[in-house]
């Protein structure tokens, strides 16, 4: 069995726990010993590369049948900037860094552009399944996880579904054995069941954070919110959610910067909106 340290953070395999405990990502071989670890493990803080030195506290564990990879793969769905819509990137070089494959062999890697309208059909599945180098008798399965992948991508307003490995067992089955997902932050409103999943110590720069520097007669503004009001800046109303008339901003300062994050534009389109 593997346990397994339940704390928003990648590295945690090699980081280590406030009380000197090593490993957020464990092997054990028995109930007892699976107790002992959960002890070490919960109510501690486990620090990572990802969290700094202030580390993250673990509340919980997961406890999983361990499995045995025959072969390793990456896939994920993503947001493409250059297309304004969603790819699908995959690799036979699963288990490693991509970014290392993506320098060392691109060739390694293979990008599908998807239809929003079509979706990931049959054909373009099973296509990518075979590129990767899945047995025969494991192509329909990974076909299938594919699809389920874009599914939950679409309807849960993801931005990055990244399955790294995605693996052929030694007994033929595809399992999703390592995942990272990263969602659309203003579709907050809408995926109540996503938000209970997490606690608010895990919530960092939600979409309702808001900042601004006034400086002498300069204003530069961040906008994270649909919704912002900012008279003290003489800023009256900007409404992220309409397309609001130029005549609609009064504004008496200089100059104004406006920095806006709303998921995956192109720049061109950004500008084209604030210019008319």
């Amino acid at each position: 069995m593997v346990i397994k340290a339940q704390v928003l953070a990648g590295g945690r395999g090699k980081g280590h726990f406030d009380n000197g405990f090593k490993g957020g990502v464990r092997i054990v071989y028995s109930p007892r010993e699976a107790s002992i670890l959960a002890d070490q493990m919960i109510g501690h803080k486990l620090i990572t590369k990802q969290t700094g030195e202030r580390g993250r506290i673990c509340n919980s564990v997961l406890i999983v049948e361990r499995k045995f990879a025959r072969r390793e793969f990456y896939l994920a769905v993503l947001m493409d900037r250059a297309t304004q819509g969603p790819v699908i990137v995959a690799s036979s070089q699963g288990g490693m860094d991509i970014e290392t494959v993506a320098k060392e062999q691109p060739e390694a890697i293979i990008t599908t552009k998807v239809d929003i309208h079509k979706g990931v059909t049959d054909e373009m599945a099973h296509e990518i399944a075979s590129k990767l180098g899945f047995s025969e008798q494991c192509v329909p399965q990974a076909q299938d996880t594919i699809q389920k992948l874009y599914k939950i991508f679409m309807e849960k307003d993801a931005t990055q579904i990244e399955i790294n490995p995605m693996s052929e067992t030694s007994d033929h089955q595809v399992l999703c054995m390592d995942a990272k997902l990263n969602f659309d932050d203003t579709a907050d409103v809408k995926e109540v069941s996503r938000l209970a999943a997490v606690e608010l110590d895990d919530v960092h720069g939600g979409h309702s954070k808001t900042s601004a520097v006034d400086q002498a007669a300069n204003v530069a503004v961040q906008l994270d919110e649909v919704e912002t009001r900012l008279g003290s800046l003489h800023l009256v109303c900007v409404l992220l959610r309409d397309v609001t008339p130029a005549e609609d901003l009064l504004l008496t300062e200089v100059g104004v910067v406006v920095e806006v994050k709303l998921g995956v534009h192109a720049e061109h389109l950004v500008v084209r909106g604030f210019r008319h």
